[in-house]
């Protein structure tokens, strides 16, 4: 039998994750945010939006070559054939990164990248430099 001292210490969330915790906890409260609509959002960010798209696409450009072409043809469209979709009005603009070049993605900007492409999405309301 385990007594207080035996017992695995729990090991507690990091200060980022409680201050996050908080804060979602005091807007539920408050009525500012819905838990639902909160947690939709969180689970759209873990499995649908994400580097992980962009694997995607850049793979299928580095295993299909007509992929990729199309893919530097007309971004929107080439990822609309793995089921990704840009915003409505997003153009995607994809480079190929090169030895003399690299292309990085704005962080704050519907994007990937991977060492061998980077992309876009521009907005008609927003530009991203």
């Amino acid at each position: 039998m385990l007594d207080a001292h035996d017992e695995p210490h729990q090991k507690l969330p990091s200060e980022p994750a409680l201050r996050t915790k908080a804060l979602e906890s005091l807007l539920v409260e408050k009525g500012r945010v819905d838990q639902a609509a909160l947690d939709a959002l969180v689970d759209a960010f873990e499995n649908n939006i994400g580097p992980h798209n962009g694997a995607r696409v850049v793979a299928r450009a580095r295993m299909d070559p007509s992929y990729k072409q199309r893919l530097f043809n007309d971004g929107g469209r080439a990822i609309a054939e793995l089921g990704f979709t840009a915003m409505h009005d997003e153009h995607l603009v994809v480079l190929e990164n090169t030895a003399k070049a690299h292309n990085p993605s704005p962080p704050l900007c519907g994007n990937f990248s991977n060492g061998s492409m980077s992309a876009e999405a521009h907005s008609d309301r927003r530009h991203c430099s």
